[in-house]
């Protein structure tokens, strides 16, 4: 069981970082003035916010969608999420300054909570 977890974390990763690669190239050459570092900085903000939180939560449909369509309806549906949550975390009265760390770590857990719940249900497999 562990290597299937370790053999599933390698393709993610490798997508992941596909993903992130063409996202850097695109944003290096839609913000061409503003240099490397900017276009780098804005791929790793993307990427922490939406497409990995958003891989993680759909994990648990692999078998049912392609790798692209939940990277694209994954990065959706955290960007709707964090923006509902964020609206309403505020309003409760928690500090804005921690969204960006505290609401996509949750999304990675719930993902990772909901898929190895649904893995368990199915009888342990991957």
């Amino acid at each position: 069981m562990k290597s299937a977890h370790s053999e599933l974390v390698r393709e993610e990763g490798k997508a992941l970082g596909i993903v992130a690669g063409v996202l850097f190239v695109v944003l290096l050459v839609a913000f061409y003035k503003s240099g490397v570092i900017v276009a780098l900085r804005m791929a790793l903000a993307l990427l922490w916010l939406f497409v990995v939180p958003g891989m993680l939560l759909l994990l648990f449909l692999r078998e049912k969608l392609q790798r692209m369509e939940r990277i694209l309806i994954g990065s959706l549906l955290s960007a709707g999420v964090l923006g509902i949550a964020s609206y309403y975390i505020g309003l409760i009265g928690f500090n804005v300054n921690y969204h960006y760390l505290v609401l996509p770590l949750a999304l990675d857990g719930a993902g990772i909570i909901v898929f190895l719940w649904h893995s368990k249900k199915k009888g342990g497999e991957l």
